[in-house]
């Protein structure tokens, strides 16, 4: 869907800037529409809800935009020296605010979740009752960073996908990745 809102969205501006006004105009409604369903969908993310937000209100400001350009209203003066066209600057301020508001406001709010290391993983552990296990034999590395000099040693750990197998003698090998410093 995302890709068609895409598609969409350029055929409203090759109209726009080819003016060819029946184009234009009628992929204002679908560009708008997918927008607003992609909205929907990702509400409960909130930094997708802003971003995606901020994209509705910047396609209303860019389709009232074309279409005063279209119809010749965008020269005409509303009020002292603001045209019609400038009253795209609304919806242009209204996503601006949006972000602002999740950068500034909502962002600093949200919870980062916990990297897992190695004295972390040994707390918790698997299974229940009288059967658990400590997991720090468990955890896997998955990233090295080597190097001579000044470099430093980085290894990640993570849980493997199946969780705590007991048949496994020894955890699966861990895949390293080079990374220059």
């Amino acid at each position: 869907m995302e890709n068609l809102h895409i598609l969409f969205w350029l055929l409203k501006d090759l109209g726009w800037c080819m003016i060819w006004k029946p184009l234009g105009i009628s992929m204002i409604l679908p560009t708008l529409g997918i927008a607003l369903v992609i909205t929907w969908r990702t509400c409960s993310i909130r930094a997708e809800l802003a971003h995606n937000l901020a994209i509705v209100f910047w396609i209303s400001a860019n389709s009232y935009w074309m279409v005063c350009e279209f119809v010749g209203f965008d020269t005409v003066r509303v009020w002292g020296g603001v045209t019609g066209k400038h009253l795209a600057l609304l919806p242009f301020l209204m996503d601006l605010g949006v972000l602002v508001y999740y950068y500034l406001v909502q962002k600093p709010r949200e919870v980062e979740p916990e990297q897992v290391t190695a004295e972390a993983s040994a707390s918790r552990e698997v299974g229940g009752g009288a059967r658990t296990r400590p997991l720090l034999h468990n955890l896997q590395p998955t990233a090295r960073m080597a190097g001579g000099g000044k470099s430093r040693i980085l290894i990640l750990c993570q849980l493997p996908r199946d969780g705590y197998n007991e048949t496994r003698k020894r955890p699966p090998p861990y895949r390293e990745a080079a990374v220059s410093t």
